[in-house]
């Protein structure tokens, strides 16, 4: 899935540079879990879960022409939403309205249930600022981390 997304990606970076069309990105992903007091990582199985139902709840939620991936490194996994034709006031519209959705979500597995601290983060591409695909995944992780971080820090 992640190749996939670049190759959208660069395909949306192109339409930019060609055509001048705004497009915006919403990386989301699971800082850390809680059951019950207990605040803690996510296992690999309650991170599996969580995205899937983050991921369905943006297909349900968002207009047919985003398109819904994943991006990220092996230790944090992105759902990476590319907005077409959305410039930065409206991925943060967008952002707003998916983080009242997205606190709703609760997972259970075997019976257990508990609840997912989301990070999420907007950026906007600015062909001045990142030029080429790697640019621009290196300044959507560098923003999701300063975001990760800020919010563990509460």
């Amino acid at each position: 899935n992640r190749d996939e997304t670049i190759r959208y990606l660069e395909m949306e970076i192109n339409r930019n540079l060609r055509y001048q069309a705004p497009f915006s990105c919403l990386s989301i992903s699971v800082a850390s879990v809680s059951v019950g007091i207990q605040l803690r990582n996510p296992t690999p199985r309650e991170l599996a879960a969580t995205l899937q139902k983050i991921r369905r709840l943006l297909r349900d939620t968002l207009r047919n022409l985003d398109f819904v991936g994943s991006l990220g490194t092996r230790e944090v996994i992105h759902v990476f939403v590319i907005m077409t034709m959305t410039d930065m006031a409206g991925c943060q519209k967008a952002a707003m309205r998916l983080k009242e959705r997205l606190r709703e979500i609760a997972v259970e597995i075997e019976g257990h249930r508990f609840d997912a601290l989301l990070i999420n983060s907007a950026v906007t591409f600015d062909p001045e600022q990142t030029p080429d695909v790697r640019s621009f995944i290196r300044l959507i992780n560098t923003r999701h981390q300063e975001e990760m971080q800020h919010a563990l820090k509460r």
